[in-house]
């Protein structure tokens, strides 16, 4: 590597630090943030998952963006609209104000993963991509640590607002070194920019993750909204299909599906967002509902899985070049799967020891999946084709981080309420004896408080088994594409 490539790595890690800090200072500050707006659990989620949507929505334009002002351009654009709409998010007096610059987040913040890979594909050699890639998941992961330590000290001292203000010096920096020390190159000329295909795809991705956010409001099909989204989706991925395979010039070049190795790496990226996200939503669930931790402490319990997979980017190299990219995937994948049951065993008061190693072992396990993930997925693409591989390759990554949020928070919904009611009902049969039993206490003079503490008692028991099955989900989801494997070359990979 010379100098300018190892100043340029770090800035470019820098910038995908930025992103990932973001997701950790957020999920940390999801209740507090509830609580400010007045919003359900479910409704406060929404600051997640429209960042998810205008992300994947932003990320398909990154590949005629990037080629009509420069690759360069379009990134560091990114960079100082990340940094500016963070600050926004700090000025926000209600949930609508605060979606709305979610949104602006999502749409710049689209750049410092995706266009990140590209670039890092582009200027290292195959000698040194393995490394590059290796210190670029160092960044990746290195947010998970800071995000959840800065996210639950301000958060609890100084407010959730704070929280967006740490994105502000760190894109400055970002800003100032992607200027000063990134090779410009040069725009292409385009005769033509496939928008049909941008709407298609943008209304397929948009439509899935309301359908995902708002079915168990709405009442699923019995509502005709959800009814009208789904016949939009599927209208509108319908003919984005037939669109990409009858016109030369898409949106998503169809070359990049004649790489068998690189079309079994989408699938596997689809995983890869499915198990990053969820831990970082259900354990501060269940370390403020059922542990009552403070949120400095949450913050803390959580810097470990960063770390873990921090450290394991300086080892998985070395693990590569003894077994391969697909054993590799298949290590990480396994050690998920452990702790993932792992958690299956938690109960309120467990150690914060257990918590530690669970998180370490969980950040390690997706830092060695990734390094391999990426180095098996660009083996053999041609290198034309690597800025919008990596850009697909990012939109499906959040197509999975969506989707599971989605589902896991809507399981987690319907099955506390399930719970409660199986569990009520040994106690008390049917909420109207409860209601009399008040009553008729009430009028007599007799303190029920211990009715209540009864109650809470069950609403967490609820709780503990809806994240029990949650977390059985993210264990048994991996086991599903052990076998899918196969769709890469052994012999080349």
């Amino acid at each position: 590597m010379t100098s300018n490539q190892k100043i340029t790595l770090f800035f470019i890690c820098l910038s995908t630090c930025l992103f990932t800090i973001d997701m950790g200072v957020i999920s940390i500050s999801l209740k507090h943030m509830g609580g400010a707006f007045s919003a359900t659990r479910t409704e406060i989620t929404w600051v997640l998952t429209v960042f998810t949507i205008a992300t994947a929505i932003s990320i398909t334009s990154l590949g005629f963006l990037s080629k009509i002002f420069g690759r360069k351009n379009i990134y560091l654009t990114g960079i100082v609209g990340f940094t500016l709409s963070s600050a926004l998010c700090t000025t926000a007096n209600s949930l609508e104000e605060i979606l709305f610059y979610r949104a602006l987040q999502g749409a710049f913040g689209a750049t410092l993963v995706a266009l990140s890979q590209a670039i890092i594909l582009d200027i290292f050699s195959e000698e040194h991509r393995n490394r590059a890639l290796s210190f670029w998941t160092l960044g990746l992961l290195s947010g998970p640590v800071i995000g959840p330590l800065l996210g639950g000290y301000l958060t609890e001292y100084y407010g959730w607002r704070w929280v967006f203000f740490i994105n502000i010096p760190l894109g400055i920096a970002a800003s100032i070194g992607i200027y000063t020390f990134m090779k410009k190159d040069l725009p292409q000329k385009i005769t033509s920019i496939d928008l049909t295909s941008f709407v298609l795809l943008g209304m397929s991705a948009t439509c899935l993750q309301l359908i995902l956010d708002r079915g168990q409001i709405e009442d699923w099909y019995h509502s005709k909204f959800i009814v009208l989204l789904m016949i939009v989706l599927i209208i509108s991925f319908f003919f984005f299909v037939i669109r990409m395979f009858n016109i030369k010039k898409t949106l998503i070049p169809i070359e990049l599906f004649n790489d068998p190795a690189y079309v079994a790496g989408l699938i596997f990226a689809f995983l890869f967002g499915v198990i990053l996200i969820p831990p970082f939503v259900l354990i501060p669930i269940f370390l403020s509902e059922l542990s009552n931790y403070p949120l400095h402490l949450i913050g803390l319990t959580l810097c470990p899985s960063g770390i873990g997979g921090m450290v394991s980017t300086f080892f998985t190299t070395k693990i590569i070049k003894k077994i391969g990219y697909v054993k590799t995937m298949m290590l990480g994948l396994t050690i998920y799967i452990i702790v993932s049951l792992d958690f299956t065993l938690w109960t309120p008061d467990i150690s914060n020891i257990r918590i530690i190693i669970n998180g370490m072992l969980r950040g390690s396990a997706i830092g060695i999946y990734y390094v391999g993930l990426a180095g098996a997925t660009y083996v053999s693409l041609p290198a034309v084709y690597r800025t919008d591989g990596a850009i697909l390759f990012q939109f499906i990554r959040n197509l999975g981080s969506g989707i599971a949020v989605a589902v896991l928070i809507t399981f987690l919904e319907i099955y506390s309420k399930i719970n409660y009611d199986e569990i009520n009902s040994t106690f008390i049969k049917g909420s109207q004896q409860f209601e009399l039993l008040k009553n008729l206490t009430k009028d007599k003079g007799i303190n029920i408080d211990k009715f209540y503490i009864l109650s809470d008692i069950i609403k967490k028991e609820a709780l503990m088994n809806a994240l029990i099955n949650d977390f059985y989900l993210l264990a048994l989801f991996p086991m599903l594409f052990f076998p899918l494997m196969l769709l890469f070359n052994r012999k080349k990979i």
